[in-house]
């Protein structure tokens, strides 16, 4: 696979490999860097629960084998705590080694991704150095993600357009006239 561009498809097939050497011999030649890889992917795929139980199976020596396991771990559970600051503080200030760096740089894309998504969802406005703060980038840098996503800055505040919605969210209807009734209360409770 040296030298392949790595697409979800080749990701996938990669994983799906790796799992087989972790079924076959999890003790005896699962080498420390297959399970890095092998965590690494179920992060890519959002397999937080597969990747947990991956660690708990995982002999010592292969977790003091490579230190960016515990790296990835610490990723994995922030994931399951949605603290998108942390993931992306992890996945940038940690030095990754070349085996295991493009799919760390894929999942830091997918994982910023995932955050734009979220945040287009759930905010008519949010600071810029919140969302910054989110996504652990630079202010000139967060220009360049607004204006890619044909969001607008106004005032220090970043104006997202909703994007297509997730079936099992909420329309935004619904959170406008949420919005609109708590505004409502608040006028009735002051």
């Amino acid at each position: 696979m040296p030298g392949e561009i790595l697409t979800p498809q080749v990701l996938l097939k990669m994983k799906e490999e790796f799992q087989e050497y972790e079924y076959e011999v999890i003790e005896r030649n699962f080498t420390a860097e297959v399970a890095l890889k092998l965590f690494a992917l179920k992060l890519y795929f959002m397999e937080l629960e597969d990747a947990k139980l991956l660690w708990k199976r995982l002999p010592t020596s292969h977790r003091e084998a490579f230190p960016e396991l515990k790296q990835l771990l610490l990723v994995c559970q922030a994931m399951i705590g949605q603290d998108f600051v942390t993931i992306h503080k992890i996945l940038q200030d940690t030095v990754w080694s070349a085996h295991i760096e493009p799919i760390v740089s894929l999942l830091q894309e997918k994982v910023r991704e995932k955050t734009l998504s979220l945040v287009s969802y759930a905010y008519t406005h949010i600071s810029v150095q919140e969302l910054a703060a989110m996504l652990s980038v630079s202010t000139a840098k967060l220009q360049e993600i607004v204006s890619s996503a044909s969001w607008t800055i106004e005032n220090g505040m970043v104006m997202p357009k909703a994007t297509q919605q997730d079936s099992n969210l909420p329309a935004r209807k619904e959170i406008v006239d949420l919005a609109s009734l708590t505004r409502l209360v608040s006028y009735l409770e002051n």
